[in-house]
């Protein structure tokens, strides 16, 4: 009954890293291809876009694709790496999808707090917050499948 009950809710296993790994996908896209900053740029620096000197509108979405980039690199990697331990058990690779996260996730909110402690912005901190709590969830729930699931793979 057991063993019935684990397979039917298998595919709950993966949905945090999974959810994770999409909206960052989606950050990352947003910031990859946006022609401007976002509104809480406008308030830390108590300026319009159109206010701004080319050189700086060109340094600032040169930080926010490398920023975009970096996101959408580490959501296609959780997603990637969460589909291939859904297959293969892998036991190595619920450790990495954490890394990967909580490297992402601690430079956002060092970046994040440093705005938001010296301007009057409010950046998306509590957002990568909550990114690490549902990379948390995935890892345990990884480990706990992987400790429910008797099956051992060749490779673990």
């Amino acid at each position: 009954m057991k063993n019935s009950l684990n397979r039917k809710y298998e595919w709950i296993i993966p949905l945090p890293n999974y959810i994770v790994g999409a909206i960052w996908i989606v950050f990352g896209l947003v910031y990859l291809f946006k022609d401007s900053f976002m509104p809480y740029h406008a308030i830390t620096l108590s300026s319009s876009w159109e206010d701004l000197n080319h050189a700086f509108q060109t340094l600032i979405l040169a930080l926010m694709r490398a920023a975009g980039g970096g996101f959408f690199l580490a959501g296609s990697m959780i997603i990637i790496l969460q589909t291939i331990y859904n297959r293969t058990k892998t036991k190595w690779i619920p450790t990495l999808i954490l890394l990967i996260g909580v490297i992402i996730v601690s430079t956002t909110v060092y970046a994040t707090l440093i705005v938001r402690l010296n301007t009057n912005a409010n950046p998306p901190t509590l957002s990568s917050v909550g990114a690490l709590i549902g990379l948390i969830s995935g890892y345990l729930m990884n480990k706990y499948y992987k400790n429910g699931n008797n099956q051992e793979s060749p490779n673990r």
